[in-house]
């Protein structure tokens, strides 16, 4: 049987990222307001834990969630599909003037 010390195990408790995280921590994790956070708890997609009247999310739930926004990357087929880029070769007219005595008014 091995034991640790208590300061071996102090250690590698700072090592390790906590696995319940508040929403002020996830706020800042993912660079969005907590008022955000707050939004996508209550309305289901962001599964949390109401413990003693606190907030706390899951890390992998977190990640989970961040993953679910992201887009695939794009492909050489898809690049090559869009429109081509056109430019106009004609000036622009910046002397244009309302006049009147081409109208019957």
């Amino acid at each position: 049987m091995t034991t640790i010390s208590q300061e071996q195990a102090r250690q590698r408790g700072a090592q390790r990222p906590p696995r319940l995280l508040t929403i002020e921590d996830v706020a800042h994790y993912l660079g969005v307001s907590e008022r955000w956070i707050y939004e996508q708890v209550r309305s289901g997609r962001l599964p949390a834990m109401l413990i003693a009247r606190s907030w706390r999310l899951r890390r992998e739930a977190v990640d989970e969630f961040a993953d679910s926004f992201t887009c695939p990357a794009p492909t050489k087929a898809s690049i090559g599909s869009r429109a081509p880029v056109r430019t106009v070769t004609e000036p622009v007219d910046k002397g244009w003037r309302h006049d009147p005595s081409k109208y019957d008014g």
